[in-house]
């Protein structure tokens, strides 16, 4: 029962870590693109690759919650390990720092170390994946990939969430520097004391 439980729990982690990345990644286009340029892939190369690579982890994704008594997901989860520490690689190598686009356009991070570090990670999953011999029936795949997909729907709300109050202090703060005198018709007469 715990190992079954564990085995969820990655199939959880690794499948919402690369359905997220692959989103992303197709969200953010650009940013994706401008890593791949940094990183001196040429121009048409870069349109398969940044179009593949996204597509591969989706795909991989899918094929480990749904699909978790086959081999090639988890063939394909080290092949994109594999790939992510060559990039991490290349990244160490390159001129200056390459902006890590991992994860969309999300934070300042720069591609290197942390993709070499996280390649054993990875590889330990996918070991971990095969020796706990995971599978479940179709309506408990569809079942698993909907709590994978809800979690990561409220990240991206939690997300939105978070920038929707930013937006709307900053909304707040713009309307006092254009409309003071609306802005001290809510204070109290007494200063709010």
């Amino acid at each position: 029962m715990l190992v079954q439980a564990a085995a969820l729990v990655l199939t959880y982690g690794v499948s919402g870590v690369l359905l997220w990345a692959g989103l992303e990644k197709l969200r953010a286009f650009a940013a994706f693109d401008t890593t791949l340029a940094a990183l001196g892939l040429p121009r048409g190369l870069r349109r398969a690759v940044g179009l593949g690579v996204p597509f591969a982890e989706i795909i991989t994704a899918l094929g480990v919650v749904l699909l978790p008594g086959q081999t090639w997901p988890r063939l394909a989860v080290a092949g994109l390990a594999a790939g992510f520490a060559a990039a991490g690689l290349r990244g160490l190598r390159a001129d200056r720092p390459v902006t890590c686009s991992c994860f969309g356009a999300t934070g300042n991070a720069v591609l290197g170390w942390r993709q070499l570090y996280a390649f054993p990670i990875w590889l330990a999953a996918v070991v971990a994946l095969d020796r706990m011999g995971s599978a479940w029936p179709p309506r408990q795949a569809v079942a698993h990939l909907a709590v994978v997909v809800g979690v990561l729907c409220g990240l991206r709300a939690a997300v939105l969430v978070s920038a929707w109050r930013r937006a709307a202090d900053n909304r707040r703060a713009v309307g006092e520097v254009l409309y003071p005198r609306r802005a001290r018709m809510f204070v109290a007469p007494d200063g709010g004391r």
